[in-house]
């Protein structure tokens, strides 16, 4: 089990982090997903077969998507 923060300062509300949480927690192989709205962060708990590469390659998709 791996636990990794992601800074989501681009995202221009608390409902777009939200949104996002929801997007990462329907992947395969995340246990749970954790926001933080005052720093602007994801806390995100996963299995060995993820990467923080591949979530974070997922959280600026969706990022671009967004805006």
């Amino acid at each position: 089990m791996n636990v990794t923060k992601f800074h989501v300062d681009n995202l221009k509300d608390s409902n777009d982090i939200i949104s996002l949480r929801g997007h990462l927690q329907a992947m395969d192989g995340v246990h749970a997903v954790r926001i933080d709205n005052l720093s602007n962060t994801i806390t995100v708990e996963y299995e060995n077969n993820l990467s923080p590469e591949s979530l974070a390659s997922e959280i600026r998709k969706y990022k671009y998507t967004r805006l």
